[in-house]
């Protein structure tokens, strides 16, 4: 048999959860150096290690630091710097830079839009199994 939840029981027991959940995962927060993650999932310990990977021609580095730079993230923007990186990234078989770029030059947002290059990169990340990029081309 079915019975219906209490609603001020169940706000005293969200207040509860959510008190002590939250406060030691802030602490904890609090207490790391920060982690800097790509999306392939490779961390680094802070911005130096990250910058010595990508320095070293790391593809998931590369790609890390290359969103940063173009978007200006925990470090100065840098445009021109950062495309260069993704595009590295990209031409190393890292897919989600591919994917990356080929939204960059379909938005025109970052650089001057390029149908044709958004296109190829699209197509690079889809032929990698990356699914965003397969819906942007329309397959």
């Amino acid at each position: 048999m079915f019975t219906p939840l209490n609603p001020a029981r169940l706000s005293l027991f969200s207040v509860l959860a959510v008190g002590v959940f939250a406060t030691p995962l802030a602490r904890a927060q609090k207490d790391q150096a920060p982690i800097v993650l790509s999306t392939a999932g490779n961390s680094w310990a802070d911005l130096g290690e990250l910058q010595k990977d990508a320095k070293a021609g790391k593809p998931p580095a590369l790609a890390a630091l290359g969103e940063m730079l173009v978007n200006g993230e925990d470090v100065p923007k840098d445009i021109p710097g950062g495309m260069d990186m993704l595009t590295r990234a990209s031409a190393a078989g890292e897919n989600n830079a591919s994917f990356r770029l080929g939204k960059i030059f379909e938005e025109g947002k970052l650089v001057p839009a390029d149908p044709q290059k958004a296109i190829e990169y699209y197509h690079k990340a889809a032929l990698a199994g990356v699914a965003e990029a397969e819906y942007n081309l329309g397959a």
